[in-house]
């Protein structure tokens, strides 16, 4: 089993990833019941934003750049092919809102979001455990099943210009 990181300082990991996306994930449901949110759809946007925001971080190289602080690596974008698997729950626009909002949790959001970046796949070291991972978020959350079979074959790119597709404006 191959442990995923969140965070790292001064070259030792810190956090891990499933440790931290859980924690955030209890972080959103105390918001939802604090402002009173009921739509079941808002409810299932916003937990899945908060569970899976950084779960590009379990690609092999961000964990090397956690470390090294090098090659640049944008975890957000490494997210999408989850993301976008995921969300297929969601209507267009809330799933097109939850990829965008994780796309640009670093950075502004814009048309040319990572257009100057090269496109790539998700890449882990232990699929069965990263999966693993995935279906217990997924199950917290109240979803009945993911399909974890595109998420290596979905590049990164084409699951962020997919939302672009999906949004329509009302």
């Amino acid at each position: 089993m191959t442990e995923y990181y969140a965070k790292s300082k001064n070259g030792q990991y810190t956090e891990t990833l499933f440790c931290h996306l859980s924690r955030t994930l209890e972080h959103a449901e105390e918001i939802i019941e604090k402002h009173d949110i009921y739509d079941k759809s808002i409810i299932n946007a916003i937990k899945i934003a908060a569970a899976f925001h950084d779960i590009g971080k379990a690609d092999k190289r961000f964990q090397k750049y956690l470390l090294y602080g090098n090659p640049k690596v944008y975890h957000p974008l490494l997210a999408m092919p989850v993301v976008f698997e995921i969300t297929k729950c969601l209507d267009n626009n809330l799933q097109s809102l939850v990829l965008f909002s994780i796309a640009s949790h670093h950075t502004s959001l814009h048309q040319e979001l990572y257009s100057d970046v090269s496109d790539i796949y998700l890449e882990v070291d232990d699929q069965e455990y990263f999966e693993k991972g995935v279906y217990t978020l997924s199950k917290r959350i109240g979803l009945d099943s993911v399909d974890t079979s595109q998420i290596y074959v979905i590049s990164c790119k084409s699951a962020l210009n997919k939302a672009r597709e999906l949004y329509r404006p009302p």
